[in-house]
């Protein structure tokens, strides 16, 4: 009997995925209370139609019941941390992200009843989303009053991985309001919003040909000098990057270029470690990210100096490349650790399971 009850109670859980997967797609929030809440506060009584089609459904009791069992407990967080995954990546339109960036992003979608295409987002429905974020949590603790308090704390803390992952996709439309009411809001600047306006830069020749021509005027040996003191970086690598980025910047190449560029990099840095422990990679990208920014500092330091006519150009491509570098190796300690990516950069502590 209690493997007939596990296995209705995957089903409806599936289910119930695929409803909210539904009103997400039709940008549809508000009906995703309703959905939650018809699944954890059932009717003890099937009506006639649900009868006749002679469908099993399980009681509160029962429900609640199963949700206290450890090996349920891990089944729906695994399931939630991957559908809310998928919830992310579908509200973060595509703009930027290569091939290569897209299977690492598929992994997540570990279950085959969800198909589904990318959504573009419109920037007015932009608070819509925001909303969404400020309010699940909520919606989930109503739907899930009188649940056991251990399961509910487990959907809660996954729910809100979802929530900050949604904050990261609407925060750059939203902020001049979010400085001022969450600071924590300000590391999340939308990649989107950025590759919009550096795609817009990369398509005018003119505007590439002046980055060009002021990007061969740097002074590479003293930015090498002073940078590779501070992070002891390898000189040789830096050399190749400098003059992959000058190529780039010579034959005008597109977005996808540019992000295929950016990937390559990450994975030769982080290739050697690819059989590390999940620590080692995490601390081996985070310093990565701390000894980039310091040559792109410099560079940004050296332009200024020179009063560089493209300066703004080659500070939006500057914001653009670190804010991607993050994301790249964000997913890829995602991958190491076998971790849905929402939870890697994460306010919200790691969701303790029963042994």
């Amino acid at each position: 009997m209690l493997y007939f009850f596990y296995v209705v109670f995957m089903y409806s859980s599936k289910l119930i995925c695929k409803e909210v997967l539904f009103c997400i797609k039709q940008l549809q929030f508000e009906q995703i209370e309703e959905y939650w809440t018809a699944f954890w506060q059932p009717e003890d009584d099937l009506d006639d139609e649900d009868k006749a089609l002679g469908q099993a459904r399980l009681s509160q009791q029962q429900l609640f019941s199963l949700c206290t069992l450890p090996q349920i407990q891990h089944w729906v967080v695994s399931l939630d941390l991957a559908f809310y995954q998928t919830l992310v990546d579908i509200l973060v339109p595509d703009v930027l992200m290569s091939n290569m960036s897209r299977e690492i992003i598929h992994r997540f979608v570990v279950f085959v009843i969800i198909s589904y295409r990318r959504v573009v987002f419109p920037a007015f429905l932009t608070q819509s989303c925001r909303n969404f974020a400020k309010n699940v949590e909520h919606y989930l603790k109503k739907a899930m009053q009188g649940a056991p308090e251990i399961i509910q704390k487990k959907k809660i803390q996954a729910v809100k991985y979802m929530a900050q992952g949604l904050r990261r996709c609407s925060a750059a439309q939203a902020e001049s309001i979010s400085r001022k009411k969450n600071p924590n809001f300000f590391r999340y600047t939308s990649l989107n919003h950025l590759a919009q306006a550096a795609r817009a830069v990369l398509q005018k020749p003119d505007q590439v040909t002046a980055m060009y021509n002021d990007y061969v005027r740097v002074d590479m040996q003293q930015v090498q000098e002073q940078a590779g003191w501070v992070s002891g970086c390898d000189s040789l690598m830096v050399h190749h990057i400098h003059n992959a980025f000058k190529d780039n910047l010579q034959k005008m190449a597109p977005m996808e270029e540019w992000a295929e560029w950016l990937e390559s990099i990450v994975d030769q840095i982080l290739a050697k470690y690819h059989d590390k422990p999940v620590q080692v990679i995490s601390e081996v990208g985070k310093q990565f990210l701390l000894n980039w920014s310091c040559y792109t500092s410099m560079l940004i330091r050296d332009l200024t100096l020179r009063s560089a006519g493209s300066f703004g150009s080659f500070h939006l491509i500057r914001l653009l490349t670190d804010e991607y570098m993050v994301y790249l190796v964000e997913s890829r300690i995602a991958k190491a650790a076998n971790r849905a990516m929402i939870t890697i950069i994460s306010q919200v502590g790691p969701i303790v399971l029963p042994n």
